[in-house]
């Protein structure tokens, strides 16, 4: 049985000593990796080239009529149109859009505080 268990170790990898205890986070000495060896030999996977975001973008799309027209014109004509149907995600988006490029200006609270009405009670004169 002792030839058995010697010809499943990998080579370089002693056997478990006596008085060695075998449990959590201390596997048997011919399960573990030799010495030099790593567990992962290829390593990590590098990352796909993917999809630059640029690119797409940039492009020219088609249109029905035989027309082009940019993407990115393209995209923002529809969270417009998604935005008049009545999406109020599109439509905050949208003001979003309007924002960073600059052509509407948020209007900030001069105070934090609530905004109090007064009544004013005009007279009308008598005619």
């Amino acid at each position: 049985m002792d030839e058995q268990a010697s010809s499943h170790t990998l080579p370089g990898v002693e056997l478990t000593p006596p008085g060695y205890a075998i449990g959590y986070k201390r596997p048997p000495r011919h399960a573990q990796f030799p010495k030099g060896r790593s567990g992962n030999p290829k390593g990590r996977p590098k990352r796909p080239e993917g999809i630059n975001l640029g690119e797409l973008l940039d492009g020219v799309q088609h249109t029905k009529d035989g027309g082009t027209i940019s993407r990115r014109e393209l995209i923002v004509r529809r969270i417009l149109k998604d935005a008049m149907a009545g999406d109020p995600r599109q439509f905050k988006k949208f003001l979003d859009l309007l924002e960073r490029a600059r052509l509407i200006l948020r209007a900030t609270a001069k105070s934090p505080g609530p905004i109090i009405v007064k009544r004013v009670r005009t007279t009308v004169p008598n005619a």
